[in-house]
């Protein structure tokens, strides 16, 4: 039975520069794979950086994921490539077409291996976000393939954390982990990083919550991305580094996870280039 490694992706972000930001993107996706990640999450609106009056205007449509030849689509390269499924945040079209109201949604768009493409829109909106952005309805529960088994994770993305029963529903359903994205301050880290330490213990799941560095819109991210389990932290990054926060699951049975820091501090040069493209 193949170890399981799922990581949290720290990085700095700039808020509209989409370009920089998936660079940084196809940075941590390359060192995620040299240690043998098959999942990886990235902060809230990782691909914009944390935004609210520019939301409508930065919203990405999942489509164009799947077109040829851009910046977006090397993201989903990567994964097929990588064998991995990489979660990364934007704003996106909300999953009510038929309402009237254009604001769009805060998404984690999961890009699999397969090369398929799922979306989970934030259900629980922080104060003032109402403003440029609308909630989500669906919970989504992801599950990971780890040779003839799957790993179920519960998806949410920054103040969905901060809602109980958020944790309560993926709990009920079996899930083994509870993976986020967020966009958390100073003043809110210690109280929210409280709240994982004690849902990790209640809840017997690995939780993970993947922070941004650099400040957008305001907000300055403090890092510290983090994996807790049975009401232990199992790796904490630091305040000003980029990296990439490992948790790993040796043996499926004992459902036993450690964590490690894996600084990053390279840059990432040049155009991606899919295995295909280099034959």
């Amino acid at each position: 039975m193949p170890s399981t490694k799922i990581a949290l992706a720290q990085i700095l972000l700039k808020e509209s520069n989409v370009c920089f930001n998936i660079s940084q993107h196809l940075k941590m996706i390359v060192e995620a794979a040299k240690h043998d990640v098959r999942y990886l999450i990235f902060p809230e609106l990782s691909l914009t950086g944390y935004m609210t009056s520019l939301a409508a205007y930065y919203t990405i449509d999942p489509k164009a994921f799947l077109a040829q030849e851009n910046e977006l689509s090397d993201l989903r390269e990567a994964a097929k490539q990588y064998n991995m499924d990489i979660v990364v945040g934007a704003p996106v079209p909300t999953d009510m077409p038929e309402s009237t109201n254009r604001l769009p949604a805060i998404g984690a768009i999961t890009l699999q291996s397969n090369g398929e493409i799922s979306i989970y829109r934030k259900m629980h909106l922080h104060a003032g976000e109402e403003a440029h952005y609308r909630a989500g309805k669906h919970y989504k529960q992801h599950h990971l393939q780890v040779g003839v088994d799957s790993i179920a994770i519960g998806q949410g993305i920054c103040a969905d954390t901060l809602c109980p029963e958020h944790i309560e529903y993926y709990s009920r359903h079996h899930s083994a982990a509870y993976m986020s994205g967020v966009s958390i301050s100073q003043n809110g880290y210690i109280s929210d990083s409280q709240k994982m330490l004690k849902y990790s213990s209640q809840y017997t799941m690995l939780v993970g919550v993947a922070n941004n560095l650099g400040e957008s819109n305001g907000l300055t991210g403090v890092g510290k991305s983090a994996f807790w389990y049975e009401g232990q932290t199992l790796a904490c990054a630091d305040d000003k580094t980029d990296s990439l926060i490992v948790a790993t699951r040796e043996d499926a049975k004992k459902s036993i996870w450690h964590g490690e820091v894996i600084p990053v501090h390279a840059t990432w040069c040049g155009e991606y280039r899919t295995q295909e493209q280099d034959r």
